[in-house]
């Protein structure tokens, strides 16, 4: 379970927080603290686009390795009815580097209708390549590529309180896992109160 806390600074600027909790045979733990910001960097009115740099900072609480992750992010009106997001990041362990990965991913989401208290579907691509892939004939894969299909659920009349459930599917590498259901409840508390509008 990650709990994440965001909030703006300026025009351009947000600062964020998570919290990462880990569930093994019914006991519960915190497990990690993410600390880190973003800034737009570009917007264009025109082609309804904007681009996102940023950087956090992981915490294992219980041993573990801190890690570095900077991203850039995009993202894109493409229709009336389609919209893109994407992002680039790379995942960089504080002891080395080269232990650590490159993610790219992307997805489209479907809105096809103005009114917020709906069902959005989407389709995601995720594919990470680690820095240090192996050697000789048994050698894994150049990437490890998933698909996750997911809806997006609006609870609320204006939409600031949304559902999203998805499934990460493995494409190749499928000893990784069969597969992770993914679910993230989502509350943007600068446009009222949780219990507003429903």
């Amino acid at each position: 379970n990650v709990f994440e806390l965001e909030k703006r600074v300026g025009k351009r600027g947000q600062e964020l927080v998570e919290l990462v909790q880990s569930l093994e045979d019914g006991d519960s733990d915190l497990d990690k603290i993410e600390v880190g910001g973003k800034y737009v960097v570009h917007t264009n009115a025109q082609n309804t686009s904007i681009l996102t740099a940023g950087s956090k900072f992981e915490f294992p609480i219980h041993g573990g390795e801190e890690e570095w992750l900077p991203y850039l992010a995009f993202g894109r009106i493409l229709n009336s009815e389609f919209t893109f997001q994407g992002h680039t990041r790379a995942k960089l362990p504080f002891n080395d580097f080269g232990d650590g990965s490159f993610e790219v991913a992307g997805i489209v989401h479907w809105t096809h209708s103005p009114w917020p208290r709906n069902a959005f579907p989407g389709l995601e691509v995720l594919a990470e390549f680690p820095f240090d892939r192996g050697n000789g004939p048994n050698r894994s894969d150049f990437a490890e590529v998933s698909i996750i299909p997911q809806v997006r659920f609006g609870l609320t009349k204006g939409g600031h309180v949304a559902l999203n459930m998805g499934v990460q599917i493995p494409v190749n590498e499928r000893d990784r896992f069969d597969y992770v259901a993914q679910m993230n409840l989502l509350w943007d508390f600068a446009d009222g109160p949780f219990w507003k509008g429903w």
